[in-house]
């Protein structure tokens, strides 16, 4: 019985209320006052650490600030990072083969010899030449398509590996339009001193077509083509040429290839 008596007594005391007065410290003048008492104060302590350790465990675990908790680990041993770094790393490779495949058709368009990749030029002979030819005959043999013809004409210059002509003229009426030979991209549409206004054509299977010495092109780098449709204007710009006409090359696996055997004109 005494037992249970203590047990009130303490109980009481916690549910006893107690006021807290403010005052002023030098009129002591009663500003406010509050009553509270013993377990009211501690339930809301306890509900006010309950809602700090929630919040904390909220903001640890889905937000940035995870990473200022020392020993959670470098930033490098991150599988976020780790992965975002092998794909930042596949890009820039993607990028550097993307430049010198780039840089490989812009040289090759323009006729310039260029060292790609740390090989060397080698010098043209007369047996390289036959093996050029050989290569191409073989590639040539493995393509199989429907072109057809950027203009209808007369061929005033016939495709010529020996002297480098890596195509055929043909020559056309003033303002004729000149259309794509098949689908696909336009990679280069721009103006040469030699070429005068060109545009090159990218398809499948590594088969470019290039047309060179228009009046105007109709069509802007990265246009998609299809076949048939108009991309320039026949004309005679640039300083390689002596009158209106086309002149038109297919490249097939980087190697030029006779017009001439796959289009009729």
């Amino acid at each position: 019985m005494a037992e249970k008596k203590q047990q009130n007594s303490r109980l009481q005391r916690w549910q006893k209320d107690y006021r807290i007065v403010v005052m002023e410290p030098d009129t002591l003048k009663k500003i406010r006052s509050f009553e509270a008492s013993k377990l009211m104060v501690a339930i809301a302590v306890f509900v006010l650490a309950t809602l700090v350790v929630i919040a904390t465990i909220v903001l640890l675990s889905f937000t940035p600030l995870r990473t200022w908790i020392p020993g959670y680990g470098k930033i490098e041993a991150n599988p976020e990072f780790l992965q975002m770094t092998d794909k930042i790393s596949e890009l820039e490779s993607l990028v550097k083969q993307q430049n010198t495949y780039i840089d490989g058709l812009k040289n090759m368009l323009n006729g310039v010899e260029a060292e790609v990749d740390g090989l060397e030029k080698v010098e043209t002979s007369s047996a390289t030449n036959n093996d050029e030819r050989d290569i191409q005959e073989e590639n040539a043999s493995m393509f199989d398509r429907i072109l057809i013809a950027p203009i209808k004409g007369e061929v005033s210059a016939p495709f010529d590996y020996e002297t480098e002509h890596y195509g055929i003229d043909i020559l056309g009426a003033a303002d004729m339009p000149i259309k794509s030979v098949d689908a696909g991209v336009v990679i280069t549409a721009n103006y040469t001193m030699k070429h005068g206004y060109v545009i090159s054509i990218q398809h499948d299977h590594d088969l470019i077509s290039v047309y060179k010495h228009n009046s105007k092109l109709l069509k802007k780098k990265g246009d998609r083509i299809a076949q048939g449709e108009a991309i320039a204007i026949i004309g005679n710009t640039g300083i390689l040429t002596d009158g209106p006409h086309l002149h038109f090359e297919l490249w097939y696996q980087q190697n030029p290839i006779n017009p001439i055997t796959f289009v009729s004109l």
